[in-house]
Parts: structure tokens; sequence; C-alpha cells
């Protein structure tokens, strides 16, 4: 059986809020240990831990990411960087030689408070995939619900502190940002764009406007490939001016108590 995870240290509220703004549903749910949350998606055939752990990463604090199955993985988040990834499987393409080894109990193993010589040794252990996995993780120290490590993920859908936050859309997010009381208000400000996000569209926008003049220069004007190009670089700065005015918006309007996060303050009522 194959199940995945996602374990946060941070505070719940702030993992709450960190994992809101997602397309695709989660489920938070706190741990045991004291300090760190649990998250796995709401529709367990979606595979998007390693999009939550980067968003959530960034505010929330250290993201671990555990696999099991035929092939098992840890992967170590951090700033919305990936700081190392393990893995164990019947392949011995997937064991880490002794210097890639190092290398990533160098990077994770501060981060989890870890002394790197001792996880160096754990990350290259052969034998079977399941037990060499299941040593790593407990060297690491990442609390796990109870049987995960067995290949059952159950406490998490059957916990009674769990919380499901459904996925939305981006225009649905946009407008809860929004002041007025018509719309629900949120304090959440959403996850920033990754770098790559940013990269590829200032790019496009060098890119696809010099295309539009080219094409309009060998085909002319009425050319569908000027067109093609020109509609793609109006599309392009439209996504850009969309998420700059997104951020503006969010970070001119005041926060206001926090929704559905544990520990925060309750909605006002409307008094008659």
């Amino acid at each position: 059986m194959s199940v995945e995870l996602a374990a946060v240290r941070g505070p719940r509220g702030t993992v709450a809020e960190a994992s809101r703004h997602q397309r695709f549903g989660t489920v938070l749910v706190p741990a045991h240990d004291p300090g760190w949350t649990w998250l796995a998606c709401l529709d367990p055939r979606e595979a998007h831990l390693d999009t939550l752990a980067e968003s959530v990463s960034r505010r929330a604090g250290v993201t671990v990411v555990l696999r099991r199955g035929h092939r098992c993985t840890i992967s170590v988040w951090s700033h919305g960087e990936k700081a190392g990834t393990a893995a164990w499987s019947a392949s011995s393409l997937d064991l880490l030689d002794l210097e890639g080894a190092r290398a990533t109990a160098d990077r994770i193993g501060p981060l989890l408070g870890v002394d790197p010589h001792r996880l160096t040794a754990v990350l290259r252990g052969g034998g079977d995939p399941q037990q060499s996995w299941r040593a790593a993780v407990e060297q690491l120290k990442i609390p796990v619900p109870a049987g995960f490590l067995d290949g059952d993920d159950g406490e998490i859908h059957r916990h009674p502190g769990r919380q499901e936050l459904i996925g939305r859309t981006p225009f649905a997010a946009f407008l809860e940002e929004l002041p007025g009381e018509a719309i629900p208000r949120s304090p959440v400000f959403r996850a920033p764009r990754s770098r790559r996000w940013w990269a590829l569209r200032l790019l496009a926008l060098v890119v696809l406007p010099a295309a539009t003049v080219g094409a309009v220069f060998l085909d002319g004007f009425g050319s569908f490939r000027a067109l093609l190009l020109g509609l793609g670089a109006v599309a392009v700065a439209l996504q850009l001016g969309t998420e700059i005015l997104t951020r503006r918006v969010a970070r001119q309007r005041p926060r206001g108590p926090t929704l559905g996060v544990e520990g925060s303050a309750p909605h006002p009522q409307h008094k008659p």
C-alpha cells in the first residue's frame, strides 16, 4: 500500500493559513508532537504534496514529505526550496553514494536538529527499502501518525481534530481578498509565486512582443501567426498585472480575525 504525508514544523494556525490558498483540497491534522502539523491531500489520488510543501515551507517552517510504497522517499523543504531528497527502492539506482549521502545529510540535518554524520549512514542504508526508509524517518525524529510507518494513513482521516481546507480557484481567492462586507474576508496572504513562475512570464513578456513584431514584418498585420503571438503577449501581461494587483490589495487591507483556525478570534456576530 502506498501512503504519503507532509509533516510541518510550525504552529497549526500558520500552517492552515499557508495551506488555504490552493486549487486542491487538503487535510490538516495536529500532530502528537507539539509544534508539528500533518498535511495530506483531501483526494489521495491527487499528488500535490510537493506543491503544497513548497508553498507551506515559505511561511510555516520546515516541511518534510514522506512517501511509502514501492519507492520510499523523504524530501525536506525550507523557505520554498527543496533542501534534499533521499529514496529507497528495489533498484540500486535510487541509493545515494557516500558523497551524495554526506551532501544531503549536511543540508537537511541542521534543519531538523540531527547530527549529519549519523544521518549519512542511515541515508545510505541498503537492504529492505521500507525498513531503511523507516530507520531514516526515526533518525530524523519526524512525528508520524500511528501505523503510518507500516503503510496505514487511516489516523489522518479519522482524527477528531482534522480540518478540511477545500480547494479554490485563483479567482475565488482573489475575491476573498477584496474588501467589502458582501465578500467573506480572510486575513490570509496567498503564498507568493515561485521564482520560476515570475521568470517564465517575464521572459515571455520580452520574447512574445518581439516575435509579434517579427511576424508582422514577415507576414503582414493580418497574419494568423502575428495575431496568435500578440494574444499570447497580452495574456501574459494580464497575468502579471493581476498578480501584482492581488498582492497590492492584500497588503493594503488591514488584517481581520482568522476564520476556521484553531486558537483564532471568532467571527464578530451582527446584532439585530
